[in-house]
């Protein structure tokens, strides 16, 4: 694919092999496809100048090459801008319906003094300065232009309003740590006291007790399983359960071999989920809306 570096050994250790936060990413110009996405947001969606993530289009950066649906491979890539920004993309069964996703400045945070400021962008334009990472989904409409199918495309989690009860004033998080793995997210929210409190050892995001009456369909830690979404080649869906081959344990992709993922490892037990199937050959079931 034209990259400059890619890892062959996998015992290399050397510190490249997770680049970018992808792991054992290749590194070069990106694919064609990649860049005309990150240059054709518009400014008003992502606030940093179109010249900008142009330059960036036509440096190395580290991407990655992964099993789709479609003709090509799906791609995903850090563009190193600022935090960083990904960009994804899940082929289609036809190439029509290839969908693209970025994470990135999205979200302008100048106008809410109580949102907490790490991890911030600093994009410093006059329509925003401050800005806090968020997923969009794209999508190359018919005429050539590139469209906002956030709202169209991403099913939302459902949740009743005992639950919302309980987990405000937090909102469903997208956690999207196996992307470079498989076309997987997960909805998740966690279950936290934001009342003040006098403690000097108490934390904002201390846990508070699960309750009893939270089904065990909905139990993850100390928080709420929402479900996963799955690209299926034309929309994603919202699925209770994923196999392990969606989602892997940490460091474990049998396509990209890691020493560090280990038969005995203590990460399988500490990483063990009660809505990850070990038979990977179990199709998961769609999640009741």
């Amino acid at each position: 694919m034209g990259a400059e570096w890619c890892p062959e050994d996998p015992s290399d250790d050397s510190g490249r092999t997770r680049y970018g936060g992808l792991n054992r990413a290749c590194f070069g110009l990106l694919p064609r496809h990649l860049a005309e996405v990150l240059v054709a947001i518009p400014t008003e969606h992502i606030f940093l100048p179109t010249d900008v993530r142009a330059d960036q289009a036509r440096r190395p950066q580290p991407y990655l090459a992964l099993p789709g649906r479609g003709k090509r491979p799906d791609f995903m890539a850090s563009i190193d801008i600022l935090e960083g920004i990904q960009v994804r993309s899940f082929e289609g069964t036809q190439s029509s319906d290839t969908i693209y996703l970025v994470i990135g400045p999205f979200k302008c945070i100048d106008n809410d003094p109580l949102i907490a400021r790490e991890g911030e962008y600093l994009v410093e334009t006059e329509a925003c300065k401050s800005a806090h990472a968020e997923p969009r989904l794209y999508k190359w409409s018919p005429k050539g232009s590139l469209r906002d199918v956030t709202r169209e495309y991403l099913p939302k989690p459902a949740m009743t309003q005992a639950e919302q009860a309980l987990t405000a004033p937090f909102m469903p998080y997208l956690e999207t740590t196996k992307l470079d793995h498989a076309p997987v997210m997960r909805w998740t929210i966690p279950l936290k006291d934001a009342s003040p409190t006098s403690r000097a050892d108490a934390y904002d995001d201390d846990p508070v007790p699960m309750p009893d009456w939270v089904p065990e369909t909905k139990r993850l830690g100390n928080g709420l399983h929402l479900g996963f979404v799955v690209w299926n080649g034309k929309s994603f869906e919202l699925r209770q359960r994923a196999p392990r081959a969606l989602w892997p344990l940490p460091n474990c992709d049998l396509l990209r071999p890691d020493v560090r993922c280990r038969e005995n490892d203590r990460a399988r037990v500490e990483h063990q989920d009660p809505f990850v199937d070990k038979d990977s050959s179990r199709q998961p079931r769609r999640m009741t809306r």
